[in-house]
């Protein structure tokens, strides 16, 4: 038989297409002049065996490609000319006497990076004798109040204190959690683990530990251990291997009937424990390059997109956490598009998603995130903002996004 058609994967796109092979072969019996035979008829099984039916798997290490990285841009940027002196100065007269002045701070905190924050932060102290940070607190209040404690930490302070106050107390934010554990990188959560153990005096995955449990637990210790594999190259076989050990554990389980002993499927009742260790165990360790190439396979050899997988093969919060790390591994950005269109769809506002995303994101790539949210929704976030919020929280959150 006509052996399949290779895959020709570009170098630029990790899509690739598939041929699957269906036929079965046959068997025919010839004639003899002194006796003729029995007729022969081949049993399908053997057939099977020949032409195994479904997508042909290329080998690993016969198709690599290389995956291009996008370059991503923030919107806020260190000011030019930084006097932080002056910006000291600004921030002192804005908070003296009754009242604050809450539009001065945030024409000066809105327009400053991270780094320049810290230094009018210590020219603050050196100069007044008193913790900036500490009087923002005291003199701001409500959304503007929360979105500046943000502004004034460093980004790895800042993911390590949503860590320490997702797990404060009764009960655990799991969403905030999925969130960071998904998005950041290896090295960024090395750093956050650190800075977690400095600012709290706790070992995180220790918390994460005693504050989670089953199998989300499982994942979120695995996210939190940062030793997901790196690299921009991607190894078409073995995405397509993946793709089919996920397809195995889950849509395409097989069960054994207990009268007959034969095999039966594939729509039988999943080994929930299997599915989930296996699902962990790829969405966890390999790369998003190499997972973008998997979820592409899946899609052409079974038909369907992964993250639906995802919510008709798991619940609960492991769904939501796992349903986290496809979407960032997908377009990480197109991820907090969503999240922010989350936050002001609908009647009311839900500020902390809208806080944290915007001042954990506006030094990173939240030029694309607002290309993603134009793409994916017909309107600017600026419009949604602009909506949704008001006096000088909007005017903070606008500065943020370079839409003031």
């Amino acid at each position: 038989p006509k052996s399949p058609e290779k895959p020709t994967p570009s170098r630029q796109s990790s899509k690739f297409s598939l041929k699957s092979s269906s036929s079965s072969s046959s068997l025919s019996s010839s004639s003899s002049s002194k006796s003729p035979p029995p007729k022969a008829v081949s049993p399908p099984a053997a057939a099977a065996k020949d032409e195994p039916e479904g997508p042909q798997i290329l080998p690993p290490g016969e198709s690599i490609i290389d995956v291009p990285v996008e370059a991503y841009q923030g919107t806020v940027y260190p000011a030019v000319s930084f006097n932080p002196e002056e910006d000291a100065a600004t921030l002192r007269k804005a908070m003296k006497g009754l009242g604050c002045d809450d539009k001065a701070v945030v024409a000066v905190l809105a327009f400053r990076s991270t780094a320049q924050r810290q230094e009018i932060s210590k020219c603050f102290q050196e100069k007044y004798g008193k913790k900036l940070r500490k009087e923002l607190d005291s003199e701001l209040g409500g959304d503007v109040k929360n979105a500046v404690k943000g502004l004034m930490m460093e980004r790895l302070e800042y993911d390590a204190y949503l860590l320490y106050i997702a797990m404060k107390g009764l009960g655990t934010n799991e969403a905030i959690v999925s969130e960071i554990l998904a998005s950041r990188s290896n090295d960024a959560l090395q750093k956050i683990r650190q800075r977690f153990s400095e600012d709290y005096k706790k070992d995180l995955l220790q918390e994460l530990k005693s504050e989670t449990s089953g199998d989300f637990q499982k994942l979120v210790l695995r996210l939190a251990a940062a030793e997901r594999e790196e690299g921009n190259t991607v190894d078409i076989g073995i995405a397509q291997a993946d793709a089919q050990t996920l397809y195995n554990a889950g849509e395409g389980r097989q069960g054994t009937d207990e009268a007959t002993g034969q095999a039966c499927g594939p729509f039988v009742p999943a080994n929930k424990k299997e599915l989930h260790a296996t699902f962990i165990d790829i969405l966890s360790r390999r790369s998003y390059p190499h997972l973008r190439a998997v979820f592409d396979a899946y899609k052409q050899m079974y038909g369907k997109d992964f993250l639906k997988v995802v919510g008709s093969e798991t619940s609960g919060d492991l769904k939501m956490s796992l349903a986290a790390v496809v979407r960032c591994a997908q377009d990480t950005q197109a991820y907090f598009a969503k999240l922010l269109h989350k936050s002001m769809k609908g009647l009311g506002t839900n500020d902390d998603l809208l806080i944290r995303v915007v001042v954990s994101r506006c030094e990173t790539d939240t030029v694309q995130i607002k290309q993603r949210f134009q793409e994916l929704y017909g309107k600017s976030l600026a419009s949604f903002v602009e909506g949704d919020t008001s006096g000088n929280y909007k005017r903070l959150l606008l500065a943020l996004l370079a839409e003031k």
